[in-house]
């Protein structure tokens, strides 16, 4: 019997920006919550297995039974009720592993998934650079990044 392979594409079209802060992950979300007017929440955190980086492999997505590997990287999200944009802050760092090594330098990224215009695009990216504890942010393109797939989170 011949073996089908299936392939899933999935579309990266979100806004995603690099955010380098020293701070705890709830007080970067407080201060984004004031600046944009979210409610940013707590929700399951990203796990990968660190075991196989050891190895010389890519992370896996799931841990192995041992629950002594795991990598947890923290998420937060909000749902704009009029809008429809999704807002959704992820740790980039956890146990000393990168969710997105390629991007070492960010903290944490914030991804907004929707349909949005680009004035309201850059006027977000122009609030969170005027919170005093961000060092910096910046813009990603998703698909340059070799790990984006670590990035799909409202499915």
């Amino acid at each position: 019997m011949k073996k089908q392979l299936l392939t899933v594409e999935y579309d990266f079209n979100f806004l995603l920006i690099g955010l380098c802060c020293v701070s705890k992950d709830y007080r970067v979300c407080y201060e984004i919550n004031n600046k944009l007017g979210l409610i940013l929440k707590k929700v399951d955190d990203i796990v990968l297995g660190t075991t196989a980086k050891r190895r010389g492999k890519e992370p896996d997505l799931l841990p192995d039974e041992d629950g002594d590997d795991w990598a947890r990287y923290s998420v937060y999200v909000h749902m704009h009720p009029q809008t429809g944009l999704i807002y959704n802050v992820v740790a980039n760092k956890s146990k000393g592993n990168l969710l997105i090594p390629e991007k070492k330098e960010c903290d944490y990224f914030l991804l907004i998934t929707g349909e949005a215009h680009d004035k309201e695009k850059q006027e977000a990216l122009k609030k969170i650079k005027s919170i005093p504890m961000i060092l910096t942010a910046f813009e990603i393109d998703p698909n340059t990044l070799k790990s984006k797939d670590h990035l799909i989170l409202n499915d």
